[in-house]
């Protein structure tokens, strides 16, 4: 694999998936390190994609919110799931299948809030309780709003040891004028273009 030395710290809702399938789809695929802390390995060379941090925080709610409410409305086969008509197969394939990728607890948390907005302002509530409940919901364990740039960035420490090591850093903003960037540096040409995957489907 011409890229075996190339790791992607795919930190969630930044694009990575995009990031990923677009690779795949001509024929190269990126060892990625995603909802777990990546190692400190010298012999690597490391590319991750970053988004506006409310942005990123907006789409982790919403992706969670959809989760928790998902019904399956189109009679989709669990064979049939994909990521482009869902927003993470894996979880959606479970949730068919009548299991819960996450705990109800999370669920409830949700329940108590209709958008990320809602979340930001209970954090200055006066409302203890739901001040609390926003700071447990922000920092539950094992969701993209939890594993965000500080834990999949060893609270910074990763930038700090493997700075030489870190080969680009790309923008969700500009997904296609980062993704011709990384490539001309990997000097390598795909044939298929950088397309959107899906539309947005939480609206």
């Amino acid at each position: 694999d011409i890229l075996s030395h190339i790791h992607f710290i795919h930190i969630p809702k930044t694009g990575g998936t995009f990031l990923q399938t677009y690779f795949k789809n001509n024929k190269i695929t990126l060892n990625q390190t995603h909802m777990i802390k990546p190692m400190f390995d010298v012999s690597k060379k490391y590319i991750m994609w970053i988004r506006h941090p409310i942005s990123r925080f907006i789409s982790a709610f919403d992706h969670l919110k959809y989760v928790s409410s998902y019904k399956n409305t189109g009679n989709i086969a669990i064979d049939d799931i994909s990521i482009h008509n869902t927003l993470v197969p894996v979880v959606i394939q479970t949730l068919i299948m009548g299991q819960s990728y996450y705990t109800n607890d999370l669920f409830t948390l949700l329940e108590q809030f209709n958008s990320a907005n809602d979340v930001a302002i209970a954090l200055s509530s006066d409302d203890k309780l739901l001040q609390s409940n926003a700071l447990k919901l922000l920092n539950y364990p094992d969701t993209c709003l939890s594993a965000s740039y500080n834990y999949h960035l060893h609270d910074g420490e990763f930038i700090d040891k493997m700075i030489n090591n870190i080969l680009f850093v790309g923008r969700m903003e500009y997904m296609e004028e980062d993704c011709g960037k990384l490539l001309k540096m990997l000097n390598i040409t795909f044939l298929n273009k950088c397309e959107k995957i899906r539309e947005n489907i939480y609206n």
